[in-house]
């Protein structure tokens, strides 16, 4: 009881994009018992909680001089009023951004976004694209900027200079204003400047100072499944050092992937942007300009069986870069990569497909020995065969087991990206009567390549599939289609059978590289060192 009221009306007097240095705020007169003072609070577009900037006023104005550019500022008053050393205090003015009249303020400044691009004009041109300046809310009172493009022969000059006054410039798709501007010697850097010719101020402070960007990189390449000795050649072959810490596969067993392009002309650095998606969600992962032509991405979280898109930005003097290669239209699939596994991890991959098509049998899976005898043949989902031949020999069995061409799984199910596994060969078993024995033979996990965009030759090799997956097929461009993600082989010579299963031994395993360039005619294939894998493992 007894408190003083808030202000009815808080507003801007002078800070609707008219100063480029201060918001004036003026308010309404509070009478009532008591010594009255003001104390000013403010919110803005990006901090919602209330900012006390003075205290104790007894006039009713005041300069806010620390304002920044680019950000709405909402002003409230509370009321103090003290008698007989008791203060009592209003509540907050109704001011804020939803109130009916909100003390809104916002100074005179240069557009947020400004870069160089190249003019539609020719190489005597370049084009400077801004975003426009923070402007009235309501588009019907919105005031009517122009811009100010000034030019300096240094980063750090006073660019006084104007090579383009007053221009409103031209809108384009992206929601950015452009203007050309000639090219001219001592003309290296650019800053934009709004202009205001009703205001106090006539023209902001200038914007981030930006300067042209080098073209885009050619020859960006992802490495798929390279090994040490590919790392070391790729990097010597870039001026680099093979550093071994380096080369360590991570939680998931996969190893890292190199990123390698061609110099652009007048680079500083580069940028390197990954995603697991040819034409979006791409994220900067380099803390640091790189200086070098190659990045090697030991990506933490990478996992098998995922494709990862890379796209390189070379950047100027001032760290800016906006053209990139375009792993969305490369039909050759150079900026898209992924690591070798481990043995261990290329063997849990393998094995998947080997149980799907073993799933799909019947004769194997009966109860009784001689039940399991005779032939079978079935198809994988997506192309080749599986036969299975079960004949007593003596006194055991001999169980022949022949992929041909055999594949079951796309590559995240998607026809698009490409066969995971494509598996040649044999699993084969010789057992005694009390089903003890050893397997032997080898199932290579790599085909035949096929020209995708023949249409013939993928119907002949994917009878099975759709007319649209078909079509899908052909649209990759990939001539490699049915090489396999992970091209190796599973040497089963050294696995013993207990008791009609395996018990004991280990599988043989290599795996290769599937590295290329555009130049190349087909698939490198190079092997890499043996290793074990223990029945039991997994």
């Amino acid at each position: 009881e007894g408190a003083p009221v808030a202000p009815e009306k808080v507003y801007v007097d002078n800070g609707l994009g008219t100063s480029s240095s201060s918001i004036t705020v003026k308010w309404d007169e509070v009478t009532g018992a008591g010594n009255i003072s003001y104390a000013l609070y403010r919110t803005s577009s990006i901090d919602s909680s209330y900012r006390l900037l003075k205290k104790g006023l007894t006039v009713r104005e005041f300069k806010d001089s620390t304002a920044a550019s680019g950000l709405y500022y909402y002003y409230f008053v509370q009321v103090s009023s003290e008698q007989d050393g008791t203060v009592l205090k209003s509540a907050f003015s109704d001011s804020g951004k939803t109130s009916d009249f909100p003390a809104l303020g916002f100074l005179l400044s240069p557009p947020s976004s400004v870069e160089v691009c190249d003019s539609s004009k020719g190489s005597s041109y370049v084009c400077v694209r801004w975003k426009p300046a923070i402007n009235v809310p309501d588009e019907k009172a919105q005031i009517d900027y122009s811009y100010n493009i000034r030019v300096d022969s240094s980063a750090d000059g006073y660019f006084g200079d104007v090579a383009v006054s007053e221009t409103k410039g031209e809108l384009d798709s992206d929601g950015f204003l452009f203007c050309d501007v000639p090219v001219t010697s001592g003309w290296d850097y650019f800053a934009v400047t709004t202009v205001n010719a009703d205001g106090t101020d006539k023209e902001s402070k200038k914007s981030t100072v930006v300067a042209p960007v080098p073209d885009a990189p050619e020859k960006v390449y992802a490495t798929k499944t390279a090994g040490r000795e590919t790392f070391k050649k790729l990097i010597e072959e870039k001026g680099g050092a093979f550093d071994e810490s380096e080369w360590s596969p991570n939680k998931n067993e996969v190893y890292p992937i190199l990123v390698t392009w061609s110099a652009s002309e007048k680079a500083a650095g580069y940028d390197i942007y990954r995603s697991t998606k040819p034409e979006s969600g791409f994220k900067k992962i380099n803390d640091f300009a790189v200086t070098g032509l190659y990045y090697l991405d030991a990506y933490s979280a990478a996992k098998s069986g995922t494709f990862y898109y890379y796209k390189v930005y070379p950047l100027n003097t001032l760290g800016q870069g906006t053209k990139s290669n375009d792993p969305e239209n490369d039909v050759e699939h150079n900026a898209r990569g992924y690591g070798a596994l481990t043995r261990e991890q290329w063997f849990r991959e393998y094995n998947k497909t080997v149980k799907s098509s073993q799933s799909k049998l019947t004769l194997m899976h009966k109860a009784s020995d001689l039940d399991k005898v005779g032939s079978e043949t079935i198809s994988g989902d997506i192309s080749g065969s599986l036969s299975y031949k079960a004949a007593v020999v003596g006194l055991g069995a001999e169980i022949t087991m022949h992929y041909e061409n055999f594949a079951d799984k796309f590559i995240s199910d998607d026809s698009a990206l490409g066969i995971k596994f494509v598996l040649q060969g044999n699993t084969d078993t010789t057992s005694n009567m009390s089903a003890n024995g050893h397997m032997h033979e080898t199932v290579q996990c790599y085909a035949k390549l096929i020209d995708v965009t023949d249409a013939s030759a993928v119907k002949e090799a994917f009878g099975k599939l759709t007319d649209g997956q078909r079509t899908a097929i052909s649209a990759t461009g990939d001539r490699q289609y049915l090489c396999g993600m992970y091209p190796g082989k599973a040497v089963y010579d050294n696995l013993e059978i207990k008791g009609g299963a395996a018990g004991g031994g280990w599988y043989g395993v290599e795996t290769y590289e599937l590295d290329h360039t555009s130049a190349s005619a087909g698939t490198v294939v190079l092997a890499e060192d043996k290793v074990d894998w223990l029945v039991g493992e997994e």
